[in-house]
């Protein structure tokens, strides 16, 4: 229930995934976090370095109001004991509210989680560790004030769809991209299923390989219907989505489309 709470991807999929059900579109449209914009950036790095570095210099041991109030530098008592770490007051430009709602972020990011029990404190994720590391760049939600509602991800200038495509260009696999945005793997194939279909990806052999393209066109000739419980036991290798990919590019070239 917490990790649904928290959740940054679409909530309607996540509730299909949980009980192994399909879904065709990347994205519900209208759940709250269909209209999350990402932001993947050197500020939103930074931020995000500042906040983990505050959590592992408190030994993971706090939750996050204590953490925000120590990166503001409240004069309470307890952020008083805090004076002595580099972090303390390292944002105290920023209104105490925003810090905390900072926090917010970087755990729907999947950069921090809360640990379970009557107090729950906040603690680094491995990828959070990667962030602070220098290892990969931060992607958070940008704030509500800064998100764009549309009906289409593809009438959004620097939407969802445009951000996975510029990653892919990269050079990044799907689980990559998928990793770089906090999004799941099921969400970044529904993008790539509807940037194929609208003649974005230039080539298909960057995503999927020709092989796993005719292992799973196999597999769709003999079979009617299927789920993802189906798809799970006859090709453990692919994740269901790139399945119901190949499924909707066979498709499509079926109708004339060149893909």
């Amino acid at each position: 229930m917490q990790r649904y709470c928290e959740l940054a991807s679409c909530r309607r999929h996540f509730i299909l995934d949980y009980f192994g059900e399909s879904h065709v579109s990347p994205r519900c449209e209208n759940c709250d976090n269909c209209g999350i914009v990402w932001q993947t950036s050197a500020e939103a790095t930074l931020l995000a370095q500042k906040i983990l570095s505050c959590v592992v210099r408190m030994q993971e041991r706090f939750g996050a109001k204590t953490v925000a109030e120590v990166l503001k530098g409240s004069n309470t008592e307890r952020s008083r004991s805090f004076a002595g770490l580099s972090t303390f007051g390292l944002l105290r430009d920023l209104p105490l509210k925003q810090i905390e709602k900072d926090i917010q972020r970087l755990i729907a990011a999947s950069y921090l989680t809360r640990s379970d029990g009557e107090y729950p404190v906040l603690q680094v994720t491995p990828k959070g560790w990667e962030v602070l590391r220098g290892q990969r760049q931060a992607a958070l939600p940008a704030p509500a004030n800064e998100r764009q509602r549309a009906t289409s991800p593809r009438k959004i200038k620097g939407g969802t769809l445009l951000q996975t495509l510029q990653l892919l260009r990269q050079g990044l696999s799907i689980t990559e991209v998928a990793q770089a945005r906090a999004l799941e793997e099921s969400t970044i194939w529904g993008h790539a299923k509807e940037l194929a279909l609208d003649g974005k990806i230039e080539n298909l052999d960057d995503i999927i390989s020709p092989q796993e393209v005719a292992e799973i066109s196999r597999f769709l000739s003999k079979t009617e219907s299927f789920d993802r419980a189906t798809i799970s036991a006859h090709l453990p290798r692919h994740h269901p989505s790139k399945v119901f990919f190949v499924r909707a590019i066979l498709q499509a070239r079926q109708r004339g489309v060149k893909i």
